[in-house]
């Protein structure tokens, strides 16, 4: 297994995290062919921060990066279940919550279990 290199977080750490909205991510019908790895993993920071988990758990910008940078490279060049696969899942996920209310319903502990688990 691979962990994400000093390199590789450093690099993404000066990237711009997009707002979930301009990227749709709240929809159910959200497409994500036009967004690269990298852009995914980007995403992925942005749902975390949406949906509170950042702040509520103490999660150091770093450690969030290096984690979804070592997701991403973990997964296998396979035609399905791979990083976007999981990425499309997580989102999913994101837009279920977000969108259908359905956030209060779970404890802040089972919201980021069920999206760490989609990825």
């Amino acid at each position: 297994h691979a962990t994400a290199s000093n390199k590789e977080v450093e690099v993404i750490l000066e990237k711009t995290v997009p707002v979930a909205d301009e990227l749709n991510l709240y929809s159910l019908s959200f497409d994500d062919f036009s967004l690269s790895d990298e852009e995914m993993v980007l995403a992925s920071v942005s749902m975390f921060l949406e949906l509170g988990l950042v702040k509520r758990f103490n999660i150091e910008k770093e450690t969030l990066y290096r984690f979804l940078i070592t997701v991403r490279r973990n997964y296998r060049d396979v035609p399905y279940h791979n990083w976007r696969h999981a990425f499309n899942v997580a989102q999913v996920m994101f837009a279920i919550l977000m969108g259908c209310e359905m956030k209060g319903t779970f404890s802040d502990l089972e919201v980021l279990g069920m999206f760490v688990g989609c990825l």
